[in-house]
């Protein structure tokens, strides 16, 4: 299913968009991708797609955020290298899945350039956000994993 929403969206001419949660409902998948570009990931630019399980038809798109978010960005080269985020926030995670860099969304859109540390905490995973530029940080989510998909608290 994520495929077919991948390949349905550059059709519709939405190009690298990469799937980042899902959720099966109803025989539904549920997909968010986002936009990702030079591997950074770009939150803002989220498209939701529905795509039936049983014939892989895409069934509903929603791309409000994406319309109102995307646009060609000059993002500034992070200060801190991914090796100094990791020396400076990985001692709190059990074992730490990977890092990456994401753009994600503040409030009165604004955005921040960030490292993503997903990683593990007492059996629970857990998403860190945290300034490239600062190292300060931004925010902390918790992913539910259920039989029906992940969500992000």
């Amino acid at each position: 299913a994520g495929e077919k929403a991948v390949d349905y969206l550059a059709e519709m001419g939405y190009a690298h968009m990469k799937p980042t949660y899902a959720e099966v409902n109803n025989n539904v998948a549920y997909i968010s991708l986002a936009y990702q570009k030079d591997d950074i990931l770009y939150y803002p630019d989220i498209i939701d797609v529905q795509v039936a399980l049983d014939n892989g038809q895409v069934m509903a798109v929603e791309a409000i955020s994406y319309l109102v978010s995307h646009r060609e960005r000059d993002l500034d080269k992070p200060k801190l290298s991914e090796e100094e985020i990791r020396e400076r926030n990985t001692n709190r995670f059990d074992k730490v899945e990977n890092i990456r860099l994401a753009l994600i969304p503040k409030s009165g859109f604004n955005e921040v350039l960030t490292y993503e540390i997903r990683g593990q905490i007492d059996q629970e995973t857990y998403l860190v956000y945290i300034n490239a530029d600062t190292g300060v940080e931004e925010q902390i989510l918790r992913l539910i994993k259920k039989d029906n998909g992940t969500f992000a608290m």
